[in-house]
């Protein structure tokens, strides 16, 4: 696979992830979990649940694939990057 082909890959990931991302933030602000009163209407609060959805969302969207015991450990060394 080439530089290109990849990024052909990753564009094609990414409305599929857009679309679980949102999901999961509306889910998230409907729990009722996060006090927004008690926030100023800067980007805390949107970052926040959106650092959560993002952390689902590495489990949730790319299943079962990279999380066999070499993907992780792939995927481990990737982010030192």
């Amino acid at each position: 696979m080439t530089k290109s082909q990849a990024m052909e890959k990753i564009k094609e990931l990414l409305p599929g992830l857009e679309k679980y991302l949102l999901k999961r933030c509306q889910a998230i602000l409907d729990s009722g979990a996060l006090n927004l009163e008690s926030y100023k209407s800067d980007l805390r609060a949107p970052k926040l649940i959106l650092t959560v959805a993002l952390h689902d969302a590495a489990g949730e969207c790319f299943s079962p694939l990279p999380w066999d015991r070499e993907g992780k450990r792939i995927v481990m060394n990737l982010r030192r990057f």
